[in-house]
């Protein structure tokens, strides 16, 4: 569609048939509008567009453009995005990026537009409607963290749109970071379930390197050996790395401080190569073995540093593009070191190798991606901290093949007492297998008693229905479901007719023989999974029916009362026939909240059963105009 807006210049030069064949093309083509780019239409059902292809751009390589430029300008030559996205590496031009969206459902729309890379320096963001300016957000790394319109680490831009509005999004992004720019369109209430995932992934991901590296520094404490000590430093550093990139720490720590945001990516890149060589040379012992590759992995770790301080007086992509040639160079030289350890029999080689091919790869993909190689997707966008991750476990399984090393040593070194040492050894492990078996079992029954007492807790002792409680909180999230998927719910208030007389005449005992058969039969009238009943107190019942219409719940109810109807209940002595009456209440919610009321109109329609008679139904439904009549067991 930025072609054809380009072309309409030479087209109009042309005769007047393709004149006229071009504003049919244009009649037959709504979607299509040169002036406004593509259009995007949002149905009802709408929840998230990743906008890769939707896009056009054109690039401002002096940043002389402004919006009144680029509306008024058809001559620009916008470009369509291809399904990659848009990622154009390190680069000192501006780029204007736009789009068109419409509301085609018949729904109030809230949206968010995400540009998904935080290290972006500026995004100007400006909402058009009818050729005029909305609404013009200004965002980007360069600003304080509060200026941002919603409080998140990506840059979001709310948009409102109310049934068949039209609005034309223009972006204006620089950076002096990488030039890649992932745009989603979310629903609110799609973003707030993705933020929540991603939120929880990104929480495992920090966490995981979090932990690895408290333990080996507390290892350091404990043993005293400097490797633990790099190791722990190293993973911090790459946790600190990553949570700079991803905007975390500019986020939490410096919202105020916007030169910290690129200064935090340097220092933890710098120290992350440094301490990643240090640690090589500790775990693969290279000083000892190998001193050629010892020399080259200190003179890696002292041109980081130097890089690192270098870029903090450097124009940015300079300094990261150093950092990232070093990084590369330094992940060669110690794949190099760990496959002359492995050829030389030492063990924890091969998992620091696995370790350092895990992260080459992740870094690899890493850099490809911001400088517009490869394509943006989730593998490559959270390629370093797949790969970071790997890294660390891999590298912890090294120190811990290095540890159990290191005791073998110390036992063949004493070999008078190592007879001993390995009886010691072989009784601490029965006793820890024998200790944990009786953990394993003590823990299974804990988990059976926890599920026996969690299912005596919502169950009523005599008749083994649902309790009062439970009912109540499962009919409060049934009517929230009903009310969020616009589907009927439906509830029956059972009371046992002259229910006291029986106590009176027969006693207790036999009354709760009569509650429990009650519950029997009525447990056995519910068909469904979803179906639920309860003793609500008392000779009171009840009964929830999810996505169940007024019909299908006086249906149950007939068979209810038939089933009492055609019963009896008998011990050695007592033989009596009960009957039921039932309040039927149903509704499709208006309300979240308002589970109550319909559990109200049930028993208002309980208490008219009894008073026309007992042994009978009456029905209503939130909405209707009028009460549904009621029904006698007779005209059943």
């Amino acid at each position: 569609m930025g072609k054809k807006a380009l072309n309409m210049t030479y087209l109009s030069s042309k005769i007047g048939a393709a004149f006229i064949g071009f504003l049919l093309v244009i009649a037959l083509a709504p979607a299509w509008n040169p002036a406004f780019g593509k259009t995007i239409y949002l149905e009802s059902d709408f929840n998230h567009f990743k906008l890769d292809n939707q896009l056009e751009y054109v690039e401002d390589a002096d940043g002389s453009l402004e919006l009144s430029g680029i509306m008024g300008n058809t001559d620009l030559p916008w470009r369509p995005s291809d399904k990659s996205g848009l990622s154009f590496g390190y680069t000192r031009s501006v780029y204007w990026i736009r789009f068109e969206i419409k509301n085609w459902s018949i729904a109030d729309m809230h949206l968010l537009l995400e540009i998904a890379n935080p290290l972006l320096d500026s995004v100007t963001a400006y909402e058009l409607q009818g050729g005029k300016l909305k609404q013009k957000f200004e965002l980007g790394a360069d600003k304080v963290f509060s200026y941002r319109p919603v409080q998140h680490t990506h840059f979001l831009i709310p948009l409102e749109m109310v049934p068949g509005e039209r609005q034309l999004i223009i972006l204006r992004v620089a950076s002096t970071a990488s030039m890649s720019i992932p745009i989603h369109l979310w629903s609110a209430a799609a973003f707030q379930e993705k933020d929540q995932k991603e939120s929880l992934l990104m929480g495992i991901v920090f966490g995981t390197l979090f932990i690895i590296g408290a333990y080996h520094f507390m290892l350091f404490l404990s043993l005293r050996e400097n490797t633990f000590f790099t190791y722990a430093v190293f993973v911090f550093s790459i946790l600190f790395g990553l949570a700079s990139i991803n905007g975390y720490l500019f986020h939490f720590l410096w919202p105020e401080q916007t030169a910290w945001t690129n200064k935090g990516i340097l220092l933890g890149f710098g120290t992350g190569i440094f301490f990643s060589c240090f640690f090589t040379r500790g775990i693969l012992l290279t000083k000892e073995h190998r001193p050629f590759l010892d020399k080259g992995l200190k003179y890696l770790a002292y041109a980081s540093v130097f890089a690192a301080i270098v870029g903090l007086f450097t124009p940015y992509a300079f300094a990261i593009k150093l950092l990232m040639f070093l990084s590369v160079l330094t992940s060669g030289w110690i794949i190099i070191s760990q496959v002359y350890r492995m050829a030389d029999g030492y063990g924890a080689a091969k998992y620091t190798f696995f370790a350092g091919i895990f992260f080459t790869i992740g870094l690899l993909i890493g850099i490809m991606e911001k400088n517009g190689v490869i394509s943006s997707s989730i593998i490559s966008l959270n390629s370093a901290s797949i790969g970071s991750v790997m890294m660390c476990i891999f590298n912890a399984f090294a120190l811990s093949h290095r540890m159990n090393k290191d005791r073998d040593l110390r036992i063949q070194a004493e070999h008078e007492s190592a007879e001993t040492h390995k009886r010691l050894l072989l009784t601490q492990i029965e006793l820890n297998v024998e200790l944990d078996q009786r953990v394993r079992k003590r823990t299974l029954e804990l988990e059976k008693a926890n599920a026996q007492l969690q299912e005596i807790s919502i169950r009523d002792a005599l008749t083994q229905l649902y309790n009062r409680r439970y009912f109540d909180e499962i009919f409060a999230k049934e009517y929230k479901r009903a009310f969020r998927e616009t589907k009927p719910i439906s509830v029956l208030v059972l009371d046992l007719d002259h229910f006291k007389k029986v106590n009176d005449t027969y006693g207790h005992p036999f009354g709760d023989t009569c509650l429990i058969e009650t519950g029997k039969w009525i447990r056995d009238s519910m068909k469904r999974p979803q179906d639920m009943a309860a003793r609500y107190g008392g000779e009171e019942f009840v009964v929830l029916l999810p996505e169940t219409s007024l019909p299908g719940a006086v249906n149950m109810a007939e068979q209810i009362i038939r089933t009492f109807n055609e019963s009896s209940i008998e011990d050695q002595e007592n033989k009596v026939t009960i009957t039921v009456s039932i309040g039927v209440a149903s509704c499709i919610p208006g309300d979240r909240d308002d589970h109550q009321e319909l559990l109200k109109l049930a028993d208002e329609c309980l208490y008219r059963a009894k008073q026309n008679g007992r042994n009978r139904l009456e029905s209503a439904m939130i909405g209707s105009t009028k009460d549904s009549p009621g029904t006698p067991y007779g005209d059943m």
